[in-house]
């Protein structure tokens, strides 16, 4: 009898010991656990601390650019790498934008009506797109109104105003499946932007943009005109008429279209962190005449 209750307590003993040692290990490997997750915001924040100062210093050389033109020759775009003390450097990759076609300012000022000089542009945009049926739509989707457009649709469950970014364009009624073979995707299309003042900068936007904004614009001239920007950038209207006459007839319809500098521009920097990991910051500055604004921060 006495070896049967021994040998019930050394059972018990045992299972409790076990649970025990379970719960020991449990709260060990949570602690653990909190502590990596402390560590990673800590590493975090250090990186988001020092990318904000970068980001806060690039706006300030920005606003002392005043030569009238940016383009991606001039020094203080492409990719730079920076020194930081006690860390491994950080990478920056700056790059001025205005340089596709701004879908959130293809209206007047009344914010109905197509302005006059995008009207080529925005159909040969659309057909590129093979959106062509989707264009009044897309225009109702946008104008402040509610009156649909012959062949468009509307109702005040849209938005009516601006986009904010391409994706929006999604809930667009009639609008093509992502999973479509030419839905829109803006990265892989890159033919609109949301990051304009309503100029494309004819120094910086690629030439598939190019050849959308004029019947005179082929790809022929469209070629000559890379190779004059690459040779130095337009700096005016008078400069790209005196280099660029084979655009005679497209410039004075371009005078109110494109531009020579840019208002928004996109800084990527990589910030490392002990190991391997690294911290990647997207932003989007906005620059007027006396100061630079962040306008957008992404990071991952």
């Amino acid at each position: 009898m006495n070896d049967r209750k021994t040998g019930f307590v050394l059972v018990s003993v045992l299972f409790i010991s076990m649970a025990l040692l379970t719960g020991v290990t449990g709260l060990a490997w949570y602690a653990r656990n909190q502590m990596m997750r402390v560590q990673c915001e800590l590493e975090l924040f250090r990186a988001r601390t020092l990318a904000f100062a970068l980001v806060s210093q690039i706006s300030r050389g920005l606003v002392l650019d005043d030569n009238g033109y940016d383009h991606m020759d001039e020094e203080w775009f492409g990719r730079h790498v920076v020194p930081v003390e006690n860390r491994a450097p950080v990478v920056v990759e700056l790059r001025p934008l205005d340089d596709m076609i701004p879908i959130a300012c293809l209206f007047l000022p009344d914010g109905a009506t197509l302005r006059a000089e995008l009207e080529f542009a925005w159909e040969r945009s659309l057909s590129f797109l093979d959106l062509d049926n989707m264009g009044e739509a897309i225009l109702d989707y946008m104008d402040v109104d509610t009156i649909p457009r012959i062949g468009g649709v509307d109702s005040d469950k849209m938005p009516n105003r601006p986009i904010w970014s391409l994706y929006e364009l999604r809930a667009c009624p009639g609008f093509p499946s992502p999973a479509g073979e030419r839905s829109l995707d803006p990265i892989r299309e890159e033919i609109f932007t949301v990051w304009s003042e309503g100029r494309i900068n004819i120094n910086v936007a690629p030439e598939k943009v190019l050849v959308l904004l004029d019947p005179e614009m082929g790809r022929v001239e469209v070629e000559r005109l890379l190779a004059l920007r690459e040779e130095s950038p337009f700096q005016g209207n008078a400069d790209l008429a005196d280099r660029a006459p084979f655009l005679k007839e497209a410039i004075p319809r371009l005078m109110n279209l494109v531009d020579f500098r840019s208002s928004f521009f996109e800084a990527r920097l990589a910030v490392p962190c002990d190991g391997d990991r690294v911290f990647r910051f997207r932003v989007i500055l906005h620059k007027t005449v006396d100061e630079c604004d962040l306008v957008r921060w992404e990071e991952s």
